[in-house]
């Protein structure tokens, strides 16, 4: 009497509940990757942030070392494929030199010039103001950090002065123009949208496109320099003038007799 007093539940009852079943699983599955993901990147961009207020001029500068860093290995790369066409391992020398300015010269000057010197003479308050601030930053800003670089990783080659103010003449000019076509839209998202205390992960991060060219550029072999008059004139070989009369064409003759009759007269 009382196994016939259980009964089992109706088989849409069933139905129902294992499809419920199934529903909240694939919910639960779903919530608990966002899950894993989000706190994980919430909680690496909350210590970021307060090593960035600890510590600014470390973190920003590190930052930016490491993001030239991996712009290098893809512009050595991206070399070897397209240009030289020739397999050939991570030059790590030039690496290190090209981080190297960033970490101790490039971003510690970047940060006191956003944090600092722009706030200080020329704040954004109005659509004009950030014109202004804009129109600064691409003409004396920009010719100051090219120049510093251009400059710079002379000394971090061991070349010395002369050798960099030689590399500047021939790659500021070019690159300054280069810098036009992708800074100006930048910056301008950068001082009018973002706050001040991340400009320099934002520039950081739109720097991975802008650091691949600069160590193209900087890593390009060097035009010859045209050589001068003088020195043309000093390396040609003289000929007799009997060899000039016996290679004379008609109109060599006419020239030549006109100009001696001119001297007799």
């Amino acid at each position: 009497f009382f196994f016939l007093m259980i009964r089992r539940p109706p088989r849409s009852t069933q139905g129902v509940s294992s499809a419920a079943s199934d529903v909240y699983k694939r919910q639960v599955s779903t919530q608990s990757t966002w899950d894993i993901f989000l706190p994980k990147s919430m909680k690496v961009f909350g210590k970021y942030v307060t090593l960035l207020e600890k510590y600014p001029l470390a973190t920003k500068s590190i930052t930016g070392a490491v993001i030239a860093s991996i712009s290098d290995i893809i512009c050595q790369k991206l070399d070897q494929k397209y240009v030289s066409k020739k397999e050939a391992p991570i030059d790590w020398m030039r690496n290190l030199r090209f981080t190297g300015i960033n970490l101790l010269l490039i971003c510690p000057l970047y940060h006191y010039y956003t944090a600092r010197l722009l706030p200080a003479i020329l704040p954004v308050t109005t659509k004009m103001s950030l014109v202004r601030k804009l129109a600064f930053d691409q003409t004396a800003g920009s010719t100051f950090f090219i120049s510093i670089f251009f400059v710079g990783m002379s000394f971090f080659e061991g070349k010395g002065l002369n050798n960099g103010i030689e590399n500047w003449k021939q790659k500021f000019w070019y690159s300054l123009k280069m810098n036009w076509l992708l800074w100006p839209a930048a910056n301008g998202i950068n001082f009018g949208l973002i706050p001040i205390k991340f400009q320099v992960l934002y520039f950081n991060f739109i720097s991975i496109f802008w650091n691949m060219f600069l160590s193209y550029v900087q890593n390009t072999p060097k035009p010859k320099a045209p050589q001068s008059f003088t020195n043309n004139y000093q390396s040609l070989s003289p000929v007799s003038y009997t060899h000039l009369r016996a290679h004379e064409t008609r109109e060599d003759l006419v020239c030549r007799l006109l100009l001696e009759k001119k001297k007799k007269n």
